[in-house]
């Protein structure tokens, strides 16, 4: 199994944990999945799709959002900018579910599924498979 593809089911796993956050009405917790899901599928695509690897082996939030967007969206245009802005979106979100006394709704939340499963969904395309059930991102 590729390191690509460890990657692609760490996302894919986020995403499900998102899934049940959303149900047991935790939106907090639902957008942090989201945001990691899309993060997770970012670097899949990334190991994938380039030649990109960051130094020192760590995967930064801000050089993965950065290289995902300069190679895959304008560079390459691989994905469009939408799916490129899911990671701002989504990790603005995080930030304010997790660092803010105010609690994240289920407007919000029901959002984030949305914006991971489009971004999931654009990943699994151009990587070239599919994880998951019929009620996942495919």
């Amino acid at each position: 199994m590729s390191h690509a593809t460890d990657y692609l089911e760490k996302a894919q796993s986020s995403y499900e944990g998102a899934r049940a956050c959303l149900e047991r009405r935790t939106f907090d917790s639902c957008v942090s999945r989201c945001y990691y899901a899309v993060f997770q599928g970012a670097i899949a695509a990334l190991m994938q799709l380039t030649d990109f690897r960051p130094t020192g082996g760590e995967w930064s939030h801000k050089a993965t959002q950065a290289e995902f967007n300069r190679r895959l969206v304008m560079r390459r245009k691989v994905f469009a900018g939408q799916i490129g802005r899911t990671l701002l979106t989504l990790i603005e979100w995080r930030h304010r579910a997790d660092y803010s006394p105010a609690s994240t709704g289920p407007q919000t939340a029901r959002a984030g599924i949305a914006l991971a499963e489009a971004f999931l969904s654009a990943v699994q395309n151009q990587l070239g498979g599919t994880h998951g059930s019929k009620n996942e991102p495919s």
